[in-house]
Protein backbone atom coordinates (compact mmCIF):
# COMPACT_ATOMS: atom_id res chain seq x y z
CA UNK A 1 0.00 0.00 0.00
CA UNK A 2 2.09 2.95 -1.03
CA UNK A 3 2.15 6.00 1.08
CA UNK A 4 1.01 4.18 4.05
CA UNK A 5 2.99 3.62 7.31
CA UNK A 6 5.80 1.40 7.21
CA UNK A 7 4.93 0.30 3.84
CA UNK A 8 5.81 -3.45 3.17
CA UNK A 9 4.86 -6.70 1.67
CA UNK A 10 2.71 -8.40 4.39
CA UNK A 11 0.04 -5.59 5.11
CA UNK A 12 -3.32 -6.23 5.40
CA UNK A 13 -5.63 -4.24 4.57
CA UNK A 14 -9.50 -3.50 4.34
CA UNK A 15 -11.06 -2.47 1.11
CA UNK A 16 -10.38 -1.99 -2.73
CA UNK A 17 -8.16 0.20 -5.13
CA UNK A 18 -7.87 3.77 -3.51
CA UNK A 19 -10.31 3.16 -0.86
CA UNK A 20 -8.13 0.73 0.66
CA UNK A 21 -6.55 1.09 4.44
CA UNK A 22 -3.99 -0.54 5.77
CA UNK A 23 -4.62 -2.47 9.09
CA UNK A 24 -1.39 -3.88 10.23
CA UNK A 25 1.67 -4.92 9.08
CA UNK A 26 3.92 -7.77 9.82
CA UNK A 27 7.74 -8.56 9.37
CA UNK A 28 8.84 -11.49 9.23
CA UNK A 29 12.84 -12.75 8.90
CA UNK A 30 13.50 -16.69 8.42
CA UNK A 31 16.57 -18.34 9.15
CA UNK A 32 17.51 -22.22 8.44
CA UNK A 33 18.92 -24.07 11.61
CA UNK A 34 21.92 -26.21 11.48
CA UNK A 35 22.08 -29.63 9.31
CA UNK A 36 19.04 -31.32 11.00
CA UNK A 37 16.19 -29.23 9.46
CA UNK A 38 13.77 -26.67 10.14
CA UNK A 39 13.60 -22.90 10.63
CA UNK A 40 13.81 -20.28 13.19
CA UNK A 41 11.73 -17.18 12.25
CA UNK A 42 11.71 -13.93 13.77
CA UNK A 43 8.35 -12.24 13.37
CA UNK A 44 6.02 -8.84 14.63
CA UNK A 45 2.71 -7.49 13.66
CA UNK A 46 1.68 -3.97 14.76
CA UNK A 47 -1.80 -2.47 15.36
CA UNK A 48 -2.46 1.38 15.77
CA UNK A 49 -5.53 1.86 17.64
CA UNK A 50 -4.70 5.82 18.91
CA UNK A 51 -1.65 7.26 17.73
CA UNK A 52 0.13 10.53 16.88
CA UNK A 53 0.77 9.60 13.35
CA UNK A 54 2.80 12.55 12.17
CA UNK A 55 4.57 11.70 14.98
CA UNK A 56 5.16 7.87 14.44
CA UNK A 57 6.14 9.17 10.66
CA UNK A 58 8.94 11.33 12.36
CA UNK A 59 9.95 8.89 14.31
CA UNK A 60 10.12 5.90 11.45
CA UNK A 61 11.52 7.94 8.70
CA UNK A 62 14.38 9.28 11.35
CA UNK A 63 15.04 5.65 12.37
CA UNK A 64 15.18 4.10 8.39
CA UNK A 65 17.54 7.47 7.72
CA UNK A 66 19.85 6.24 10.63
CA UNK A 67 19.99 3.19 8.77
CA UNK A 68 20.14 3.99 5.38
CA UNK A 69 17.54 2.06 4.38
CA UNK A 70 16.49 3.94 1.24
CA UNK A 71 12.74 3.63 2.02
CA UNK A 72 11.09 6.46 1.23
CA UNK A 73 9.70 9.25 3.36
CA UNK A 74 6.16 8.96 5.73
CA UNK A 75 4.47 11.62 5.47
Amino acid sequence: MSGSFCDGRYNLACGEGAEARKIVGTAQYWRPLAAGGGHVVLAHAVILIDADLSAAHQAANAFEAQLGSGAGLLR
